[in-house]
């Protein structure tokens, strides 16, 4: 087999969960796909270089989480979306059911995360990575891991309490409020794939 057979072989097996993954971690899904397919470009013309194929799986992953940094590093402002004629988002509820509405405050609390700190929820909560995987893939200690999942979780219950306190609205808290526990924040993050 050429390596351009083995290349999509391995690709193949990666494919759905990894390309998801860049959906995650952009701010929407054509970023997302772009972010996928320069990863997949980056992959294919440095595949000759990777030394054993049974690594592929976290050598992606560490191609998308390098582009998705350099994107960050290079993008040093954010667009200001208008309010003029867009739905209010503080009153979710007015508009959708209530579990299209605890999507919209599970979406609030993952913009509050940090690049690194959404990558790492996302995969571990939704992809089902385990810790020892995401620490080979960071490079950081698995305790390091696990405090830096729970205080990504509190910065998201944080972020949806605070959007809580400007929503007045008891429909909108007993959504958000279902978000809460950190437990429940993993099932929604999973649910939501």
């Amino acid at each position: 087999m050429d390596n351009t057979e083995l290349f999509w072989k391995c690709v193949e097996t990666e494919h759905e969960a990894a390309a998801r993954f860049c959906r995650r971690i952009s701010e929407d899904k054509a970023t997302g796909d772009d972010l996928y397919h320069e990863a997949l470009l980056l992959a294919w013309k440095n595949f000759p270089n990777l030394r054993s194929h049974d690594s592929f799986r976290p050598w992606l992953y560490r191609i998308i989480l390098n582009l998705q940094k350099s994107r960050c590093r290079q993008k040093k402002t954010r667009l200001k979306r208008e309010e003029n004629g867009v739905l209010n988002f503080n009153r979710p509820n007015e508009y959708f059911g209530a579990d299209v509405s605890a999507r919209i405050w599970l979406q609030r609390g993952m913009k509050v995360l940090t690049p690194d700190d959404r990558w790492l929820i996302t995969l571990f909560e939704i992809e089902g990575w385990r810790i020892d995987e995401l620490a080979r893939l960071s490079g950081k200690s698995q305790s390091s891991i696990k405090s830096r999942l729970m205080r990504a979780r509190r910065k998201m219950r944080e972020a949806i309490l605070k959007s809580l306190e400007t929503s007045g609205k008891k429909e909108n808290q007993e959504a958000a409020h279902a978000l809460l526990s950190s437990e429940e924040i993993a099932e929604r993050i999973r649910a939501s794939k």
